[in-house]
């Protein structure tokens, strides 16, 4: 384990520490009440907003001091970030190897392989069904009903 990472397990620098594990807490509670695609697009949107903000605050300073320092992210963006063929041929393998158990799983369950397996599977998507459908007509009568409070679930 790297000095970096024991040394925000063991609060040696509580500040930064604090930020890494409330960014973390934050980020698994938006977790629990968004979907990852929202929380995903939400992160990639503040990201976006401080980089333009920062481009702008930097742009507005060098106009205001007259001084041409240039880009302020020129460093990251002269960075050569390509991946290697070797690399490449890595992550496709390991890739293909993953696809190629999810098919032959699903052939598995699909083409009836073993009875129960298939059973299983087709009565947990049905009882997922039926709940997302209970829970649609429970809150369309809670609803309706004055002063029924949905229970935390």
């Amino acid at each position: 384990m790297s000095k970096a990472a024991i040394d925000l397990l063991y609060w040696r620098d509580i500040k930064q520490t604090g930020i890494v594990f409330g960014s973390l807490l934050l980020l698994l509670f938006s977790l629990t009440q968004f979907s990852v695609v929202s929380v995903v697009a939400y992160l990639a949107l503040a990201g976006l907003s401080a980089t333009i903000s920062f481009r702008i605050y930097k742009s507005v300073l060098q106009a205001v001091q007259k001084t041409d320092e240039g880009h302020p992210f020129k460093a990251y963006l002269e960075m050569e970030m390509n991946l290697s063929q070797d690399q490449i041929q890595k992550y496709t393998d390991c890739l293909q190897l993953y696809v190629n158990s999810t098919v032959k799983e699903l052939r598995r369950l699909f083409l009836v392989q073993d009875l129960v397996d298939s059973l299983k599977a087709q009565i947990d998507q049905y009882l997922g069904l039926v709940r997302t459908h209970m829970n649609t007509v429970v809150a369309k009568i809670q609803a309706k009903i004055p002063g029924a409070k949905r229970k935390a679930e």
